[in-house]
């Protein structure tokens, strides 16, 4: 599945492949294309919202700047910095930065913006790229074969349970399949017959 994300001058383009997903990045100046695998992909996601910062903090410095200019003989500065500095200050609550994360073990983390208007469609390509990731790694880890060594196949069911793909149930289910026991409790007095 192929998902575009744009943000300004920033295009996103996201592939979900069979193992991993494709990412290529494009801004004015430069266009980046890497890919993450799977297993290098968190399984949770931070949204945020932030405000321009770097907006609020030039207006309030052309507010302040109209105290001085009040003070002084440039009275048409004066109305000139608290325009400024009033537009500035409402442009940085309202041009807010809303991202959706997703860290990768490698460094390479995805970014997904949004606005109010396509919040769904973002967090359902995020939900799908989760089923597509969960998906392919239950099918990588969750088999047991008893001919193969068994630590490696513990480290690999522990590992789908860390990431919280498979539940503690299911873990033990997996665990004692792999060893070979059964559901029967060795604990308390039995019949020896």
């Amino acid at each position: 599945m192929n998902f575009t994300n744009r943000r300004y001058f920033l295009t996103q383009t996201f592939q979900i492949k069979g193992s991993s997903i494709l990412v290529n990045r494009k801004t004015l100046f430069e266009e980046v294309e890497f890919e993450i695998l799977f297993e290098r992909l968190a399984s949770k996601k931070r949204t945020e919202a932030k405000t321009n910062s770097n907006l609020f903090f030039t207006g309030i410095i052309f507010f302040i700047m109209n105290m001085f200019f009040l003070s002084g003989s440039i009275i048409e500065m004066a109305g000139i910095c608290i325009v400024v500095a009033l537009i500035l200050i409402i442009t940085s609550f309202i041009d807010k930065k809303r991202t959706i994360t997703i860290a990768g073990y490698d460094g390479n983390n995805i970014v997904l913006y949004f606005t109010k208007s396509n919040k769904g469609e973002v967090s359902g390509f995020v939900d799908q790229l989760f089923k597509a990731a969960n998906d392919f790694l239950l099918n990588k880890y969750k088999k047991i074969d008893k001919a193969l060594p068994t630590e490696p196949q513990l480290d690999n069911i522990q590992f789908l349970r860390n990431r919280e793909i498979i539940s503690e149930e299911e873990y033990e289910a997996l665990k004692d399949r792999l060893y070979g026991r059964d559901n029967i409790s060795n604990i308390g007095f039995g019949n020896s017959n």
